[in-house]
C-alpha cells in the first residue's frame, strides 16, 4: 500500500507540475500573440542594430526597386532603366544628326571662305593700277561660326559688283541649306542652354545625353553628418543601404556647399534664393527635390526630434524625381482658406502640404478668382472656405470660379474638399450647390450642422470618431494598402455627410440605392447614383461611423446610426464620363472627395505614427494621381511611453483585463497551493 500511495502522490504532484508548466507556456504564447497584434495595430518598432541605424524596411525597398511585370506602375529603378533605353535611342539619333550638321557646317564654312576669296580677287582687280588713295577697301564677310545661324549675305554698298550675284548663285543655295539646318538645331536645343552659356559651349550636350542615375547629394561633409546623432541615420540609409542595394542606379556624393556654391545655382528658383547647407538633393535627369535634413524627422519642438521619418522622405523624393512628369496640386487661397489650414506647432511646416509632397506633388497656391487653373494641375484642394465661391449668376466681371472647377473636373482631374460647416455661419450656397451636383452634401438640422458623436468608437472624446472602413468596391480600391492592418483613421469634430435627395432638400437628382457588390454577391451596400442620363456620377462612402454613433446639433440628438444606415464621414464621387461601371481603377475618371472633418489634417492626427490619417490621405492621393506613393512607411520613434490610439471601449476592456487577470492568477495559484497541502 505504501508503494501505491507513493506512486499516487508522484502522479498527483507530477500532474500538477505539468499542468502549471503548460499554463505558463500558454500564458507566454498568449502574451506573444498579444504583443504581435499590438505591433501590427500601433506600429511599434524596436531597432536592435548595434548603432540604432533604423534600417530600411522591405516595404520601402519594394516601393523603390521591386520589379513586377504584372504591375502597371513602374518603380523608380524600372523608370531609370526605361530612361536609359530612351537615351540610347536618343544618342544614336543625335549622333547621326550631329554628323549631318557637321557636314553642313563644313560646307557652309568652305562656301564662306570661297565668297571672301572671290570678293577679295575682284576688289584686287579693281584696285590694280590705282594709287593708295584711290583703292577701294576690301571688307571681308564675318567668319562663319559653328552652330550659329548662317550669315544672310548682303553686299557692302561701297563694293557693288553686279557679277558677284551670278558667280555666287550656287554658293548661296548651299548656304541657305546650311542656314536652314542650323536654324532647326537652334530651335531644338537653344532652350536647353543654361543662362550665361554660349550655344557653342553647349555643344557637348549634343554628343551624348547623360546616363540617367538617381543622384543623392549631401551639402555637408560626410564626417560631420556621421558624427551627428540624428543626421547619421540619413547617411546610413542612403550610403550604406540604398547605394549598396542599387549600385548601378543610385549615386551618392558629399559636397561642401559653402566651398562650392556655384554648383547649386540650378537648384534655386531665383538668383536671390539660398539653399540651406543642412540639405540633401535628390535628382534624376532634369527633375530634382531639395529637402532639408530636418524633414527626415518628426519634432517635438523646434529643437528636439522624437522620431525618424527617413524612409518616407527618401521614398517620396525618389518617386517624385523618377516620374515622367511631377503632378501639380493647387490649393485655393481666396476664401479664407489659409487661416483655416492647420499649421505645425513645431515649425513652419503645414502637415497637409507635407503629405502632398510625400505623394510626389508639387504644391502651389491658387487665387481662383484671379487666376486660371494651370494646365498641368491634376489635383485641387479646397480647405474649409469661410466665404462662398463666385458663380456666373453673381455677375462679378464675368468671373465664375465654379465654371473653372467644372472645366477642371471635366478634364478628368480631381478635387479634394475638407470642410467643417461649423467654421462659418450659414450655408455656402454656391459651393455647396456645386458639391450637390456631384452627389455630396452635409446633413443639417435647419442651419445647424450635425456633428457625429460615438462614445463606443472614439479617441479621448466622443467627437474624435474612429472611422469604420467601408466595404464597397470603391473603398476596397482606395484603401487596399490599409485593409490588412486597418490603422485607426480619426475624424475629430466631423460633420455628418449626406446625399442631396429631395427629402433632405437637395435638387441635383441623386438616389440612394442598396446594391449588390459586382465582385461579391454576398456583399451589399449603399451607393448614391445620379439619375440624369447626361451624367454618370456615383458616390461611395470610404469611411463611416459605427452602428452606435449619433448625430448632434445644438446639443440635441438628431439622428442615430444603425447597422445598415451608418453616418458617412468621407465620401467620394466618381464621374467616368463614358458611362462605364466603376470597378476600382478606371483611368479616365474625375474624382471629388469630401471630408467632413478639418481637424483630420491637424498635426496631432496627420503626423502621428499611431493613427492612419496620413496613410489614408496618401492612399487617396495614390488613386487620384494613379502613381505609387509611400503608403504604410511609418516613422520610427526614438522612444514612446504613451498609448494614444485606443478607443474608449478598448480602454475599458484593457482596464478590466489588467485588473482581473492578476487577481485571477493569484486565486488559481492559491487554490493549487491549498489543494497540494491538504493532499500531502
Amino acid at each position: 500500500m505504501k508503494l501505491k500511495a507513493t506512486t499516487g502522490r508522484k502522479l498527483r504532484y507530477g500532474g500538477t507540475s505539468v499542468a502549471l508548466t503548460a499554463a505558463i507556456v500558454a500564458v507566454v504564447v498568449i502574451l506573444n500573440v498579444l504583443f504581435t497584434l499590438l505591433v501590427q495595430r500601433y506600429g511599434l518598432y524596436v531597432d536592435l542594430t548595434p548603432d540604432l541605424h533604423f534600417t530600411i524596411s522591405d516595404e520601402c525597398y519594394d516601393l523603390i526597386g521591386k520589379i513586377d511585370p504584372s504591375d502597371n506602375t513602374d518603380t523608380p529603378i524600372e523608370m531609370v532603366e526605361k530612361f536609359r533605353v530612351e537615351n540610347d535611342a536618343y544618342n544614336a539619333k543625335t549622333k547621326t544628326e550631329n554628323e549631318a550638321i557637321a557636314a553642313f557646317n563644313a560646307e557652309a564654312k568652305k562656301n564662306n571662305d570661297l565668297i571672301n576669296e572671290k570678293l577679295e580677287a575682284i576688289i584686287d582687280a579693281q584696285n590694280e593700277g590705282k594709287s593708295d588713295e584711290e583703292k577701294v577697301t576690301y571688307t571681308p564677310y564675318a567668319e562663319y561660326s559653328e552652330y550659329k545661324e548662317y550669315i544672310d549675305y548682303t553686299y557692302d554698298k561701297r563694293n557693288e559688283i553686279n557679277g558677284i550675284i551670278r558667280q555666287n548663285e550656287q554658293i548661296k543655295k548651299k548656304n541657305a541649306a546650311a542656314k536652314e539646318q542650323n536654324a532647326k538645331w537652334i530651335e531644338a536645343y537653344s532652350s536647353m542652354v543654361p543662362d550665361g552659356m554660349a550655344i557653342t559651349e553647349y555643344k557637348e550636350y549634343l554628343e551624348y545625353k547623360e546616363d540617367p542615375t538617381i543622384k543623392i547629394t549631401f551639402l555637408t561633409d560626410k564626417d560631420l553628418l556621421e558624427n551627428d546623432e540624428t543626421t547619421k541615420y540619413v547617411v546610413f540609409n542612403v550610403d550604406d543601404e540604398l547605394r549598396v542595394k542599387y549600385p548601378d542606379h543610385i549615386w551618392v556624393d558629399y559636397v561642401n556647399a559653402e566651398l562650392h556654391p556655384a554648383r547649386f545655382t540650378k537648384y534655386k528658383n531665383s538668383p536671390t534664393d539660398t539653399i540651406d547647407y543642412d540639405s540633401i538633393i535628390i535628382e534624376c535627369g532634369s527633375e530634382f527635390r531639395v529637402r532639408t535634413l530636418r524633414s527626415f524627422y518628426i519634432f517635438e519642438n523646434e529643437e528636439t526630434p522624437v522620431a525618424y521619418n527617413g524612409e518616407k522622405a527618401l521614398a517620396s523624393s525618389i518617386l517624385a524625381v523618377t516620374r515622367a512628369a511631377a503632378p501639380l496640386a493647387c490649393y485655393t487661397t481666396n476664401h479664407g482658406e489659409l487661416e483655416q489650414i492647420p499649421k505645425s506647432t513645431k515649425g513652419n511646416e503645414v502637415p497637409l502640404f507635407m503629405s502632398l509632397q510625400d505623394a510626389g506633388y508639387e504644391v502651389q497656391p491658387l487665387d481662383l478668382a484671379k487666376q486660371d487653373i494651370p494646365a498641368e494641375c491634376r489635383l485641387l484642394v479646397v480647405f474649409n472656405p469661410t466665404s462662398d465661391f463666385i458663380s456666373d449668376k453673381d455677375g462679378v466681371n464675368n468671373v465664375s470660379e465654379l465654371d473653372k472647377l467644372d472645366d477642371f473636373l471635366h478634364a478628368k482631374n480631381s478635387l479634394m474638399v475638407f470642410m467643417s460647416p461649423n467654421s462659418h455661419s450659414g450655408r455656402l450656397d454656391n459651393f455647396e450647390d456645386f458639391l450637390e451636383e456631384w452627389g455630396l452634401a452635409f446633413r443639417r438640422n435647419g442651419d445647424d450642422p450635425i456633428i457625429v458623436q460615438d462614445s463606443s468608437s472614439s479617441i479621448s472624446s466622443s467627437t474624435a470618431v474612429v472611422g469604420d472602413y467601408a466595404q464597397n468596391v470603391m473603398a476596397r480600391g482606395w484603401l487596399a494598402n490599409l485593409m490588412g492592418s486597418k490603422p485607426y483613421v480619426v475624424f475629430p469634430d466631423a460633420a455628418a455627410l449626406s446625399y442631396p435627395d429631395n427629402d433632405i432638400g437637395g435638387t441635383a437628382g441623386f438616389d440612394r440605392l442598396w446594391v449588390q457588390d459586382p465582385e461579391d454577391e454576398t456583399l451589399e451596400y449603399y451607393i448614391t447614383q445620379n439619375s440624369d442620363t447626361k451624367q454618370h456620377r456615383v458616390v461611395y462612402d470610404l469611411f463611416y461611423s459605427s452602428a452606435k454613433a449619433n448625430g448632434v446639433a445644438a446639443g440635441e440628438e438628431i439622428l442615430s446610426a444603425t447597422e445598415k444606415e451608418r453616418i458617412p464621414l468621407v465620401s467620394v464621387s466618381v464621374d467616368t464620363y463614358n458611362h462605364q461601371e466603376y470597378s476600382g481603377t478606371l483611368p479616365d475618371s474625375a474624382f471629388v472627395m469630401l471630408c467632413g472633418s478639418t481637424e483630420f489634417a491637424s498635426e496631432k492626427y496627420l503626423t502621428s505614427n499611431t493613427y492612419g490619417n496620413s496613410d489614408f490621405l496618401l492612399a487617396a492621393l495614390q488613386m487620384i494621381g494613379r502613381e505609387p506613393v509611400p503608403v504604410g512607411l511609418a516613422y520610427k520613434e526614438f522612444s514612446n511611453y504613451t498609448i494614444e490610439s485606443i478607443t474608449e471601449n478598448e480602454a475599458t476592456v484593457y482596464t478590466v483585463i489588467l485588473t482581473v487577470a492578476p487577481l485571477l492568477i493569484a486565486t488559481v495559484a492559491g487554490v493549487v497551493i491549498i489543494v497540494r497541502r491538504k493532499n500531502r
